[in-house]
C-alpha cells in the first residue's frame, strides 16, 4: 500500500512520466548507474581506472563535522542498541541508527562521492544527538546543564572564530596541514582576496586572469576573467587555482588543470585562518 502510494506521488510530481515515461525511467536508471560505477567528471563511456574510496564518507564526518554532534550521535547510537539488548522492544531511535549506519555504508560504495551527499545522514545524527542529550537529562539535570553549557560554549566560540567565513569550518581535532583535508574544503572562499591582491598589479584593468569560480572572481577583478578550464584555448596573464581542484579523479576538469601547474610554483597563497585555499600562478 505506502510503495504504491509512493509511486503516485512521484507519478503526479514528475510531469515528464506523463509524457514519455519510458525516457524518464530509462535516463534516471542511466544517471542512477554512471553514479554508482564512476566519480564526478566521469561519464558512463569513458575508461578509467578509478577504484572507490569507501572510508570517503568516515573522513568526511571526522574531518567536518563538530565534535560536539559526533559525540551526542554516538553516544546515542551506543544508548540506541544498549535500550535493545535490554529492553527488545522497538523504538524510533533504532530506526534512525540504522538509517545512518545504512545509508553511509551503502553510499561508501558507489563512485560518486561528495560531501553534501552525506546530509541525509547528518540529520538524523542530529535528532540522535538530541535524544542522547535528553536521556542524559533524565538521569541528571545537573550534568545535562553542564554538558549544554560546555557544548553551547564551544559552537560559540567556533562561529566567532570562523566569521565571515563561515564554510571553512572544518573539525578543530584535524591537522588541517594534510593536503588530504583541505583540499577538499572551501567553496570560493578566499577568491575575492586573490582578486584584491591581482588588482594591486600594474594595469590591472588590462590583465587576463583563467580562475576557478570565474564568475565570483570576476564580481572582485578589474580585468578580464575567463574560465580556468579554457586555458587551452585562450591566452592569460595569471591563473587563479582553488584548493578544492586538488584530490579529484585524474579525468575530471579540475585535475587536468592540476597537472598544468605541478611543476609551477605560486605566486601568491591565499590563506585563510593558515590554510591554503588560493594558488595564483604568473604565465611567463
Amino acid at each position: 500500500m505506502y510503495l504504491a502510494i509512493t509511486f503516485l506521488i512521484g507519478y503526479i510530481a514528475w510531469p515528464i512520466l506523463w509524457s514519455n515515461p519510458l525516457y524518464a525511467v530509462k535516463d534516471m536508471f542511466l544517471r542512477n548507474l554512471t553514479a554508482v560505477l564512476k566519480p564526478h567528471g566521469v561519464s558512463l563511456a569513458q575508461k578509467t581506472n578509478f577504484s572507490p574510496d569507501y572510508l570517503f564518507y568516515i573522513r568526511t564526518l571526522w574531518n567536518f563535522i563538530t565534535p560536539q554532534l559526533l559525540i551526542t550521535s554516538f553516544v546515542g547510537i551506543i544508548l540506541t542498541i544498549y535500550t535493545l539488548i535490554k529492553r527488545r522492544t522497538w523504538s524510533m531511535q533504532i530506526a534512525f541508527s540504522a538509517f545512518v549506519i545504512i545509508f553511509i555504508l551503502f553510499m561508501s560504495l558507489g563512485g560518486k562521492k561528495g560531501e553534501r551527499y552525506l546530509l541525509p545522514a547528518i540529520v538524523y545524527m542530529a535528532v540522535l544527538g538530541g535524544w542522547a542529550l535528553q536521556q542524559i537529562y533524565t538521569f541528571s539535570k545537573r550534568t545535562a546543564y553542564v554538558f549544554l553549557l560546555i557544548l553551547g560554549s564551544a559552537y560559540l566560540v567556533n562561529t566567532i572564530n570562523l566569521h565571515p567565513f563561515y564554510f571553512i569550518y572544518h573539525n578543530p581535532w584535524v591537522n588541517t596541514r594534510d593536503p588530504k583535508v583541505y583540499s577538499r574544503i572551501g567553496l570560493g572562499e578566499g577568491i575575492e582576496l586573490a582578486a584584491k591582491y591581482l588588482n594591486q598589479k600594474k594595469s590591472a584593468e588590462n590583465l587576463i586572469v583563467a580562475s576557478w569560480y570565474d564568475s565570483s572572481f570576476a564580481i572582485y577583478f578589474k580585468g578580464k576573467t575567463i574560465d580556468i578550464r579554457r586555458l587551452n584555448n585562450s591566452r592569460a596573464d595569471y591563473a587563479v587555482v582553488y584548493g578544492n581542484m586538488y584530490g579529484r579523479e585524474k579525468l575530471s576538469p579540475a585535475s587536468k588543470v592540476i597537472e598544468k601547474f605541478k611543476d609551477k610554483k605560486a605566486e601568491k597563497i591565499i590563506k585563510i585562518k593558515g590554510v591554503p585555499y588560493v594558488f595564483i600562478y604568473k604565465f611567463k
